[in-house]
Parts: structure tokens; sequence; C-alpha cells
């Protein structure tokens, strides 16, 4: 898996979303640079994390809604690959799932300062892959809302 050598200090709005390429469940290697041209939600997430569990229907509805105009992405701060998969499918998880495979300090986690913010934790990015917007999902609707609306 690669991942830039390092962090921004502090990710925030109007930056570049710092590039990186994981392994999706069939093992096919996706690259956040691949999906630009429509906006990416990046959500980091635990199988062993109760927030992230209750987050999950709120998830699927976006993706449901904005189906076509949004991309989703999700990071598995698990480090048990079969926790990842169990989670994944028993979920119905929507998008791209990527297993970071490090935990807190798998590579992506750490290029997106996740230990700092906790989890669940979204990175919204806008269809040129600059961030839009970070923090929790209920506060990022009204920017998804905009950004999937935009025309391509």
């Amino acid at each position: 898996m690669w991942t830039a050598p390092i962090a921004p200090a502090e990710l925030r709005p109007g930056m570049e979303a710092p590039p990186f390429s994981g392994l999706d469940l069939n093992g096919q290697e996706i690259s956040l640079k691949s999906l630009r041209g429509r906006p990416v939600l990046i959500d980091f997430w635990s199988s062993t994390c109760a927030p992230c569990l209750k987050a999950v229907i709120p998830t699927r509805r976006i993706a449901d809604q904005r189906a076509g105009s949004l991309s989703i992405v999700g990071v598995s701060l698990d480090e048990d690959r079969k926790a990842f998969e169990a989670f994944v499918y028993n979920q119905h998880l929507p998008g791209i799932q990527i297993f970071d495979g490090g935990g807190w300090r798998g590579p992506i986690a750490r290029l997106y300062g996740v230990a700092q913010q906790g989890i669940p934790h979204y990175v919204l990015l806008d269809a040129n892959g600059r961030i839009d917007a970070i923090g929790d999902l209920k506060d990022l609707e009204d920017d998804i809302a905009r950004l999937a609306a935009t025309p391509r």
C-alpha cells in the first residue's frame, strides 16, 4: 500500500487531500486520485466502534440518495482483516472499503490524523480532490448535498 510520506500538520478545507491507495475487498488497488471527477466522502471506521455501527444506516442512506454523484471510501482501522470483512458484509457498507491494516497506526489513518480526531471520522472532498469539509456525518450532510448536486 502506498501513502504519502508525511501528513500535513493539520488538514483543513481548501487543501488538496493527501493521496493514498489501498486494496479493496477484492484485492483491487484503489487510489484516491482515480476517483476524481466527483465528490468523495472518506469514512474512517472500525468494527469495534459503537458510534461507527450507529453511522452505518445514515451512510447507506446517503449512498443511496447520492448514487452516481458521490463516491464513498471507507477506511477500516481494524487490525484483523477478518473482522473488517465481516463488518463490511454484515452491515452492507456502501462504496469502496479499504483495510488500512495497522489500526490507529495504519498508514492512511496516520496520513489523515485520525488518532487525534477519533472515529467515526469523515473527510469530504470536492470533485478536484480538495478537502471541502471535515467532521461528523450529520454536520456534513448539507455539504454533501451541495457538492453532489453540482453539475459536472
